[in-house]
């Protein structure tokens, strides 16, 4: 009995997979960030971070 061929097309498929959430999550952010603008943008992620490690 033979493995099936699922391993290589996962392997092949992981990378681009990441770059499309990558190419996603840069997308999304530069959409807020034209939306609300520099100043607003900043204040949220710096309340983010205040918020998650003050």
């Amino acid at each position: 009995m033979t493995m099936p061929e699922a391993a290589p097309v996962l392997r092949r498929a992981l990378p681009l997979l990441l770059s499309a959430i990558a190419v996603l999550m840069i997308s999304a952010t530069l959409l807020l960030w034209a939306h609300y603008g520099t100043a607003v943008f900043l204040e949220t992620i710096r309340a983010g971070i205040a918020t998650c490690f003050g």
